[in-house]
């Protein structure tokens, strides 16, 4: 049995938590509570697992949650705080969701019935569907997309309606062009303090969970505002910022402040340049500048990978219409195999440490990437002052058992290449190093 002690917050909801523990629900997520003494609340023990927040579990963890929405509501409740720095639900040993946040402020009625005392929070009593709704996709941007800045709404519409509008427009703008988009159409198209809308909602889930297996997803849509073309020469703008044609190519002073174009490719041309390199793979090659350079500039075999179709896509058609002779390849980076001469991650680690594959440990990345290079590995770091890293590295409910940070980074790196040279900035924060394997590439 656990018995935990109520905090005065929680105990100010004390009458919501007594309409769950009186209500006996029936649902495989929800053990049967009790709450002693007004100040202690009791249910049985069981070993649970951490839900991991990637879209495809965090879909079907979803999925359970509205299953027991339907179960909760025709007993006058419905969840609206599904987590906020913590997911309040969890795997049990049967594979099942559990529900792990019984206090009575993680609930709402349906229709308060009399005698309710007033509301601590102007929406935290008496279900509003739009609260309900934008609390949904409030959660969906938070776990499963790391965008820890709308927690300040997910705060702002407990108290203040008036702040829906602003926090659904973020919302959306958050999700938009993502695994989630859809769900969140569907959550905002349904009453949610119905078995109806819940009963929709979770066919809407399911539609978008059998999508991912057929097709694995981006977090974001593609970062590219313009592709044209002006007679033999494609003029690329957005992330990356290139002009490129069939024997030439021409990177712009444009980008991102964490990404200017012409800054990178400097550095990085210049170290394919005096190397020599004949053979390149850039993992994460984005709309391919580092790629169609290298075989412009070089005459490399360039081969770049992606985990973005839309990227995918566009350099492919780039490279054929130019003749390029390049390769690009939809591919996660633990996919990946196979030895290059030389490979870059450029603006990529901090997005495989935990956002986008699952290591939580930068030791087991540079382990691959070593697999991966045959002599030379060129690699951006964005260290822990670099805003994106910090977003990316830091995502609730994502493994983390080792920290992200610099020192860890070149700790591991020294002892998989012997060599180790700092061969320039990408910005501020994004130091870029040439590692060089021993042998014959020393």
């Amino acid at each position: 049995m656990v018995a935990k002690a109520l905090t005065p917050y929680a105990r100010r909801f004390l009458f919501m938590t007594r309409a769950l523990e009186s209500a006996r629900i029936d649902h495989p997520a929800l053990p049967p509570i009790r709450v002693s003494d007004d100040r202690v609340l009791e249910y049985p023990y069981e070993e649970l697992r951490p839900v991991r927040p990637y879209p495809s579990e965090l879909l079907r963890a979803l999925a359970e949650v509205a299953s027991l929405q339907q179960a909760l509501i025709p007993r006058n409740l419905v969840l609206w705080d599904l987590g906020g720095l913590e997911l309040n639900y969890m795997w049990g040993r049967d594979g099942r969701l559990r529900w792990v946040d019984f206090g009575g402020n993680a609930l709402l009625f349906v229709s308060p019935p009399q005698g309710v005392p007033p509301s601590p929070r102007e929406n935290l009593v008496a279900a509003k569907n739009r609260f309900i709704q934008l609390s949904l996709l409030i959660h969906l941007a938070v776990f499963g997309l790391g965008r820890r800045a709308l927690l300040a709404w997910g705060s702002a519409i407990q108290d203040d309606s008036s702040s829906f509008d602003r926090a659904e427009k973020e919302a959306l703008a958050a999700l938009r062009g993502t695994p989630f988009e859809a769900v969140g159409t569907a959550a905002l198209a349904n009453d949610l303090r119905t078995v109806e809308g819940w009963r929709a909602l979770r066919r809407s889930l399911e539609s978008a969970l059998d999508s991912l297996e057929d097709d694995p997803p981006a977090l974001e849509p593609a970062d590219v505002s313009s592709v044209r073309r002006d007679g033999p020469v494609y003029q690329v703008r957005g992330y990356q910022n290139f002009d490129v044609g069939p024997d030439s190519i021409r990177a712009l002073e444009a980008g991102h402040e964490w990404a200017p174009s012409y800054r990178k490719w400097k550095a990085v041309d210049a170290v394919l340049s005096r190397l020599g390199v004949s053979e390149y793979l850039d993992i994460g090659s984005n709309m391919g500048m580092h790629v169609f350079s290298a075989a412009i500039r070089q005459k490399a075999r360039a081969h770049g990978v992606d985990y973005n179709p839309e990227y995918v896509r566009r350099c492919s058609e780039i490279n054929e219409r130019l003749g390029l002779g390049c390769r690009f390849e939809l591919r996660r980076y633990s996919e990946l195999e196979g030895r290059y001469q030389c490979v870059s991650l450029l603006g990529v680690i901090h997005h495989l440490y935990h956002r986008t594959e699952e290591y939580g440990d930068l030791e087991p990345i540079v382990l691959k990437l070593a697999s991966l290079c045959s002599a030379y590995a060129i690699v951006e770091f964005p260290t822990g002052d670099d805003r994106k890293a910090r977003q990316w590295t830091g995502m609730p409910g994502r493994p983390q058992s080792r920290p992200y940070d610099l020192e860890r980074f070149l700790g591991a790196a020294k002892t998989l290449f012997p060599k180790i040279e700092k061969i320039g900035e990408a910005a501020s924060d994004r130091p870029l190093f040439l590692l060089t394997r021993g042998g014959d590439a020393a």
